[in-house]
């Protein structure tokens, strides 16, 4: 996807799509897969290998095609990457989508008014993709539909809840200036723009030009992660990354709070007004003008963690797109992702607004300070 635009809240009405009919679509794609001339490759990769993993341990797959619409962030993109070499179990396969789209569907179900920009493929995953977003009350008229396949992802959780991830762009890749087009009629009542890296850097970079010119909030979630231009991050407001993405952007070990806001501090020297580092178990650190603060994760028991910063993006989204603080937006996005990852799959385990009625409300954050005692 090229860009997920949050607009206002409003109510959406939400259906589900039938899981039978969407796994067996996605069967099919992996038995086109396991045969070699599939898209999902990687070094190494052998036949058999996409066999066993078919057998033992695909948890779901993600059509990469669509960016983030309504202030989501999501998985994948770039070149394909190797196959995980975590040791996997088997668990039930779910359909997931890309993390553009999947940010865009936890964008509204917390009652965002939710579009998003992208291309599929002229396929069956291209064309479930768009039924699911629109079931989801996103509005997908802005996504193109394009020679090359939907992107997939193939998706594997250990026994710990966390994944490895192994994709194919497909479509991801054709988005350029004709998609950039397509978005700027959807800027006019737009309040967020959610980017993220599915897409190659030059629309990502013009559609950042675009929304911050307009006077949008740009949310960048730079995944999967890569340098970027040093003309790129002056243009977002808030960046949101992980342990790993902030490593590899700011040159730091990542490896407790402390550290944490040591990059998001040197992030945020780059442009951002907000940088928003998720810990997942650890919390969230946010660096902005007021400091650093670190946020606490809310205890659960995790299932699977896949869709976890796609729903803390989208919630945060859907936050800002209501004009709440980058406080209470954070917090919204903590309650959000830990309802996630009690639950298998993507999409499917993206809570709804009121499913957080429930859940105990995150502590204030609490100042993160230097090892001399010194402030960020």
């Amino acid at each position: 996807m090229l860009a997920a635009v949050a607009l206002h809240e409003a109510g959406v009405a939400v259906g589900d799509r039938s899981k039978n009919q969407l796994w067996s679509l996605l069967r099919r794609q992996m038995c086109h897969l396991s045969s070699g001339h599939g898209p999902i490759h990687g070094k190494g990769t052998s036949s058999k290998d996409l066999r066993d993993l078919r057998r033992k341990c695909v948890t779901r797959f993600s059509p990469p095609s669509l960016q983030r619409q309504c202030v989501t962030a999501g998985p994948s993109g770039g070149a394909p990457s190797a196959l995980p070499d975590r040791r996997s179990r088997h668990r039930d396969a779910t359909l997931a989508r890309q993390r553009g789209a999947n940010q865009a569907v936890a964008c509204a179900r917390q009652g965002a008014r939710v579009a998003i920009v992208g291309r599929v493929g002229n396929d069956a995953f291209g064309l479930a993709l768009k039924a699911s977003l629109e079931a989801d009350g996103v509005d997908a008229r802005q996504v193109a539909t394009d020679a090359a396949s939907t992107g997939v992802a193939l998706i594997m959780v250990d026994d710990g809840a966390q994944n490895r991830i192994a994709l194919s762009p497909g479509a991801n890749a054709s988005v350029g200036t004709e998609d950039i087009g397509r978005l700027r009629s959807t800027l006019a009542t737009a309040r967020i723009v959610s980017l993220q890296l599915e897409v190659p850097m030059a629309a990502v970079c013009e559609a950042a030009a675009i929304a911050h010119a307009a006077g949008c909030t740009v949310v960048l979630n730079p995944a999967p992660a890569q340098a970027l231009p040093d003309t790129l991050l002056p243009l977002v407001g808030i960046l949101v990354v992980n342990e790993t993405e902030a490593a590899m952007l700011s040159g730091m070990t990542v490896g407790d709070t402390v550290s944490a806001a040591c990059a998001a501090a040197a992030l945020r020297q780059r442009g951002p007004a907000h940088v928003i580092l998720t810990m997942g178990a650890h919390g969230v650190v946010v660096a902005n003008a007021e400091g650093s603060r670190h946020f606490e994760a809310l205890s659960v028991r995790a299932v699977d963690t896949t869709a976890a910063g796609d729903t803390f993006i989208g919630a945060l989204c859907a936050a800002l797109a209501r004009k709440a603080s980058i406080d209470a937006g954070i917090a919204l996005g903590i309650q959000a992702a830990a309802l996630s990852v009690t639950k298998a799959g993507a999409q499917v385990s993206m809570p709804r607004r009121q499913d957080l009625a429930a859940l105990p409300a995150v502590p204030q954050p609490s100042p993160v300070v230097r090892a001399d005692g010194g402030k960020f």
